[in-house]
């Protein structure tokens, strides 16, 4: 039984802290505390495995919550689109006083369970033509052909494109890309609009290339007008073709921004992927930004991914170990190793970004060798019987399960905290609200 200290510990807020549930070591039977994940090590980010209905998305929740009631600004990611997530994060602004912090970033908008309205974003604004030329490759460049039809993007074209229309007066977009790579006399339009120089001359032997050899011209750049395109129709091309974009990640991340970004890979894999990689990449381009130009100054921001293995990059690695000085935490939760390996094809690539993280969290595993792989690669001297236990997680949501935690090379067995009755909060007692009502300020303040 847990005592009263105890109790009053796990159930007060310290904002200076992320708190988990109650906690018993597996070495020490008698040793049984509140775990929470202080702020120290939380800048060394966090990773969450667990197999389907273990209560990953309950906790990511939970973290979610806590983080924007810490005055954390606060980016999460979901694939799959669980509604509950943005609306707890929304509780926390209005708990919180930070309402206007609050965004939603998704395809999916008039629904009745998400809000009614979307900001939208161009990633073409910031950077120069290299920065943003590279900024696209990572979302969409691939030399590997198992990756379906986005394996011919290619570099030069797409930065001879970008280098004149950043020359102009005018707002690229990436339907602007679209446009001129779609007949000869498109390129010609652009040529003619822009100044003379090492950019002009540039698409200008681009144009002699295509008219000179069609043929070979669609050959070697049919990808790259195809990956171009796909960014720019159907869901994906309402929230990044902003001429006037709502949505600005500098802004989101130094001002300490909270966004809900809903991706459906179930509608569209490929081109929803492609976002939230570029997504990225643009974090990437603000994390370096912020480092060059604040020297030691942090800001305090976390970015949640919920089984998002379709945006595992490069760009993600190098997040995970060059974002911790500028102040961007990720914590990303995924269901096994089995799913990364099929998404990645490389598990490599996971041992590299374990290495850069302090916190493991793992809940129940379905598959053994899934359980195998975590026991030895996460550090946690336990049996692959024990990751496989039932969860305690129940229907009414007032607990996410149990999971073991390794926190500075202590292991638990955690009881997990839900949002609910559990948390000392006052404002927490009301039993519903209207989110989307009160998101049409949001919306009216937009216009």
């Amino acid at each position: 039984m847990m005592n009263n200290e105890a109790e009053n510990k796990a159930t007060k807020q310290d904002h200076n802290k992320i708190f988990l549930g109650m906690g018993k070591s597996i070495t020490k039977a008698e040793d049984e505390r509140p775990i929470d994940i202080p702020e120290s090590i939380l800048d060394r980010h966090i990773y969450l495995a667990g197999a389907t209905g273990s209560g990953k998305t309950m906790l990511l929740r939970l973290l979610a919550y806590q983080l924007i009631r810490a005055g954390y600004g606060v980016l999460f990611i979901d694939m799959k689109g669980e509604h509950k997530v943005w609306e707890d994060m929304w509780r926390a602004c209005c708990f919180s006083g930070r309402q206007n912090d609050f965004t939603y970033f998704s395809p999916i908008v008039g629904s009745d369970k998400f809000p009614r309205t979307t900001v939208k974003w161009n990633p073409l604004i910031l950077g120069d033509a290299n920065v943003v030329t590279s900024k696209i490759m990572d979302a969409i460049g691939n030399d590997d052909p198992a990756s379906g039809f986005y394996e011919k993007v290619k570099y030069d074209v797409l930065f001879s494109i970008i280098s004149c229309m950043k020359k102009i007066d005018a707002v690229p977009t990436l339907k602007d890309i679209a446009f001129v790579l779609d007949a000869p006399a498109n390129m010609e339009t652009l040529i003619k609009i822009t100044p003379e120089g090492q950019a002009k001359q540039g698409l200008q032997n681009k144009l002699k290339e295509w008219n000179t050899n069609p043929r070979l011209w669609l050959q070697n750049y049919i990808g790259t007008k195809v990956a171009i395109q796909e960014l720019c129709t159907g869901l994906q091309g309402t929230l990044c073709n902003a001429v006037k974009p709502t949505l600005s990640v500098t802004d989101m991340i130094e001002k300490g921004g909270v966004t809900y970004c809903y991706l459906p890979t179930m509608m569209a894999k490929t081109a929803m992927s492609s976002v939230g990689k570029l997504l990225f990449s643009e974090i990437k381009t603000v994390a370096a930004n912020i480092q060059v130009s604040n020297g030691t100054k942090k800001t305090k921001f976390a970015i949640i991914m919920d089984e998002c293995e379709e945006l595992y990059s490069p760009v993600i690695k190098c997040l995970f170990s060059k974002a911790r000085p500028v102040g961007i935490n990720m914590i990303v939760g995924h269901q096994t190793i089995t799913d990364i390996d099929y998404e990645v094809r490389n598990k490599n690539f996971v041992l590299s970004i374990m290495d850069d993280i302090a916190t493991k969290l793992i809940m129940q595993i379905m598959n053994k060798t899934s359980a195998k792989w975590l026991i030895e690669n996460a550090g946690v001297p336990i049996s692959p019987n024990h990751l496989m236990e039932k969860s305690s997680l129940n229907n009414d949501g007032l607990e996410v399960g149990e999971l073991i935690a390794k926190i500075d090379e202590e292991i638990y067995k955690v009881k997990v905290l839900a949002i609910g009755r559990e948390i000392s909060d006052p404002a927490l007692e009301y039993p519903t609200y209207d989110y989307g009502e009160a998101l049409n300020l949001a919306a009216r303040a937009e216009k």
